[in-house]
This record gives structure tokens, sequence and C-alpha cells, in this order.
């Protein structure tokens, strides 16, 4: 799982998710609230995103993809 840092988008990471994807590892990038092509317009600067972290964590272990490396910039 990869997720970008302020004021970026999931495109900031995709040269690292091109990386772990030659490692034969599956990715998910996430766009933060207010970034890339996800909605609102202001963001908390970590404290709401961490919520969307938790979300998303919560989404792969639904998928049952086994061991999460969570990747942040």
């Amino acid at each position: 799982m990869l997720f970008h840092g302020h004021a970026a988008s999931k495109a900031a990471v995709l040269r690292e998710a091109r990386v772990f994807r030659s490692l034969g590892w599956s990715t998910l990038l996430v766009d933060f609230r207010a970034s890339g092509g996800s909605a609102g317009e202001v963001s908390s600067i970590g404290w709401y995103e961490s919520e969307d972290v938790r979300a998303a964590v919560a989404h792969a272990r639904r998928l049952g993809t086994g061991p999460l490396v969570l990747y942040g910039t």
C-alpha cells in the first residue's frame, strides 16, 4: 500500500509502485481526501487522513491479500 505526501497525489508514488510490482507484489495506491482524484477541498494535513489509511488497510484485509506493507512519503 503506497501513500503520497502532503500536497501530492498517488501519481507521486508510481515509480515506487512499479518497483514493488517488479518484485511480484500487489500494490494499492491511495489518494487522500482533497488530493488527486479524491473528493474534498481541504486537507487536515494528516488528522483525518489517518482514517483514510485505516479504511484502506481494512479494505486490503477484506481482500485477503496476505501480509501488508505500508509505504508513505
